[in-house]
């Protein structure tokens, strides 16, 4: 065997003085030392001999010698034939899953039940909740096909969920209550559980929707993107009123229900960069166990759309990210964890050690229906006739629709290079397919919002290993918040 050592992929950084590696293909995160990533930046050329004469500036010889023992014991140096036969093992295991995604099954149904919206928000990608169109509502038809189509294409597993989307899906409430018993119905006939989910901006959450949506245990995201005078600059009543205070209100029903699992989510743009703030609003002032917050770097089916951040704004805009890391950190020290959503099941992923090798669910086991039954990969698609999949009308078991996998990231041209790959997954494909005519390449700004979050979530996962395992874990389970108003969309992954 080749008795030559080399490092493994390490990706290595810096945040205030202080270094951190992220081992690329395990995923595991590292708080090190000076001389640790002093050894890690050396040529594999230097590395050779079972005890390598090594000269760092400033370290003693026995010192360098312990660091180096220690790099090898954990695997960031191994063997290179070690090395060589485990990427071809792992190359394997990529191959063994269809390219084509058929070893996933639907779990994950969205229905747009209304292509229609009372808002007309400036950053909407779905051109005001009506996706091109002139505002279609579901008809029970329709509704009734796309759940015999889910149960049919998720036969064997036990459990599936459907999500009411829009527009604003509450504008066809009638259907949502009808579609809920028609669903429990048909889950209790083919021997499955169902549960429903929705994602609403909040302002028709009367009594009587509140009331069903807890009876039924609905999981709500409500899009709120801040303070008053924040969320009431970007999402508007048709006739330009603010739309703060009704969606403020239906909150408030919805949080005195006791089987609602109930989060946020804010579009953050140029408009207002402080996340302290706004991630502070979500969950002291308005209540929110568990938040999300999203920066708008995409905009209505084309760049460049209205509030639509630039470079230099996502620059700022990560810049206030950390910011936020370091509050939260700060937060969990003094005994409490902010629900924000999206670093807790990063730190999940991390500590699993998950190789993501698609993004998302996209076509696989998420798929959404329109309004009048066709059936796309992506509800970021919707209204794009070139991304459609076919028709559920008159199709039980959707023999006529296409299937779409996004592409595995080993086969993306970029994404196989990037350290962040097996994290990330590849980039949000509907995304780049609507910039560039298909899923292979990247979207620029949001990889460059994805690194760094990535970073500062090392970073943070890191540190809470010092604070103690009994907090960690704490923090870990709330990052297994993972039924969202949309559903788990689970991307294919590896285990370590």
């Amino acid at each position: 065997m080749d008795q030559t050592w080399c490092k493994d992929e390490i990706h290595s950084f810096t945040i205030d003085g202080q270094g951190y590696l992220l081992q690329v293909t395990t995923g595991r995160a590292f708080k090190v030392d000076d001389l640790t990533q002093a050894i890690v930046s050396l040529p594999d050329a230097m590395l050779q001999g079972d005890e390598p004469a090594l000269s760092v500036a400033g370290f003693r010889a026995e010192e360098i010698a312990v660091a180096l023992q220690e790099l090898k014991e954990t695997g960031l140096i191994l063997r290179c034939a070690e090395r060589e036969m485990r990427d071809v093992a792992l190359k394997e295991k990529f191959l063994s899953l269809s390219l084509d995604g058929s070893e996933a099954k639907l779990g994950y149904l969205m229905l747009n039940v209304a292509e229609d919206c009372n808002l007309s928000c400036a950053y909407c990608y779905a051109d005001s909740g009506k996706y091109q169109g002139s505002g279609v509502l579901m008809t029970r038809a329709v509704g009734e096909a796309a759940l015999d189509y889910l149960f049919a294409e998720a036969q064997g597993q036990k459990r599936c969920e459907c999500t009411f989307f829009g527009g604003e899906p509450l504008l066809n409430f009638p259907l949502i209550k009808h579609l809920v018993a028609y669903g429990k119905q048909r889950a209790a006939e083919v021997g499955m559980e169902i549960g429903f989910g929705m994602t609403t901006n909040g302002t028709l959450l009367s009594e009587e929707v509140v009331a069903f949506l807890d009876e039924h245990r609905f999981g709500i995201l409500v899009s709120v993107d801040g303070p008053r005078e924040t969320h009431d600059m970007t999402r508007r009543f048709r006739g330009g009123a603010g739309s703060y205070d009704q969606v403020v209100g239906g909150v408030s029903r919805l949080l005195r229900c006791k089987n609602i699992k109930l989060g946020s989510r804010s579009t953050v743009t140029p408009c207002d960069l402080d996340l302290i703030k706004i991630a502070r609003h979500m969950s002291e002032e308005i209540g929110f166990g568990m938040f999300h917050l999203e920066p708008a770097t995409f905009g209505p089916f084309t760049p460049g759309g209205p509030l639509v951040m630039r470079e230099e704004e996502v620059v700022t805009y990560n810049e206030r990210f950390a910011e936020l890391v370091r509050f939260v950190l700060v937060r969990i020290g003094e005994g409490d964890i902010p629900g924000f959503h999206v670093l807790y099941s990063e730190l999940n992923k991390l500590h699993r050690a998950e190789k993501r090798i698609r993004p998302c669910g996209m076509g696989t086991t998420l798929r959404v229906v329109s309004a009048n039954g066709d059936v796309y990969a992506c509800h970021r698609l919707v209204g794009l006739k070139e991304h459609c999949l076919g028709s559920i009308l008159g199709k039980t078991g959707g023999g006529a629709i296409k299937r779409f996998a996004p592409t595995l990231v080993p086969e993306k041209d970029e994404c196989s290079k990037c350290w962040a790959r097996y994290v990330c997954g590849g980039d949000c494909p509907s995304e780049v397919m609507i910039l560039q005519g298909d899923d292979r390449g990247y979207a620029p700004l949001r990889c460059l919002v994805r690194k760094h979050h990535l970073e500062w979530i090392t970073w943070l996962y890191a540190n809470l290993k010092e604070l103690g395992q009994p907090v960690l874990e704490r923090v870990l389970r709330v990052g297994d918040y993972d039924r969202s108003a949309q559903g788990t969309v689970q991307a294919t992954s590896v285990p370590a």
